[in-house]
């Protein structure tokens, strides 16, 4: 079993920015609800759409729950793309 440890990492950029990075294994899909409001938050922060990337190669029940769970973050918040095979598209 992996491990279960998130890890956010702040570093500055330039002069007003800082840096974030957020990684880890996380044990489920969060719920709609849930990952409506994170996506908001961060998307009201940084003051634009948050980019979300869903890798394909992964099995296909996985990619469903979280695009079933992204379809219901309001399109002003983010930006999915797929990514299959190598390539892409764009929600």
């Amino acid at each position: 079993m992996p491990s279960r440890k998130l890890s956010l990492r702040l570093r500055p950029q330039g002069r007003a920015y800082s840096r974030l990075s957020l990684s880890g294994v996380i044990p489920t899909t969060p719920s709609a609800q849930d990952l409506r409001l994170f996506c908001y938050l961060l998307s009201l922060w940084q003051g634009s759409p948050l980019d979300v990337v869903l890798s394909a190669d992964a099995r296909a029940s996985w990619v469903r729950a979280w695009s079933d769970a992204l379809a219901f973050v309001h399109e002003a918040h983010l930006r999915v793309r797929f990514v299959l095979d190598g390539g892409g598209h764009d929600r």
